[in-house]
């Protein structure tokens, strides 16, 4: 009986101070409910805006870029860089092709802002994004984070 009761005083004291300090933080599961419900319409934002950005046709042939958009990670990067904000009318600036590793498309991600950011396929796989820059008229590159 005497170990018992050392271990629930011993849970007592460790769960104790645990919620205490939740509650001075202001956590609970009405906050974390709330903090759910913001990221779930955050998501259903992302995937209201996803749009494939390859396609197949009908010969099985990959088309990237189908839609002139940014593949849906490199879109959630730049959310992340922009303050939630959504490229308006992205535009491919070039596509070249890397032997053995695919294509490298050059996006301008906002016309207006001269952002840019590159995509690597591989087929009808995307493989990764760049990181986004800013260039100016002499072609001088400002990385952005």
């Amino acid at each position: 009986m005497k170990r018992f009761l050392m271990i629930v005083v011993v849970i007592i004291a460790i769960v104790m101070p645990a919620m205490t300090w939740a509650q001075e933080e202001g956590l609970s599961l009405e906050g974390l409910a709330e903090q759910m419900a913001a990221l779930v319409s955050r998501v259903e934002v992302l995937e209201s805006l996803y749009a494939p950005s390859a396609i197949m046709d009908s010969e099985g042939n990959c088309i990237l870029a189908a839609n002139g958009g940014l593949h849906p990670t490199t879109m959630a990067a730049y959310m992340g860089i922009s303050d939630n904000q959504v490229p308006e009318s992205p535009d491919i600036a070039m596509v070249k092709i890397v032997p053995g590793s695919g294509v490298l498309i050059t996006i301008n991600v906002d016309l207006w802002s001269d952002i840019y950011v590159q995509e690597l396929w591989s087929g009808c796989e995307f493989k990764s994004h760049s990181r986004f820059w800013e260039e100016d008229y002499s072609g001088n590159r400002t990385w952005l984070e």
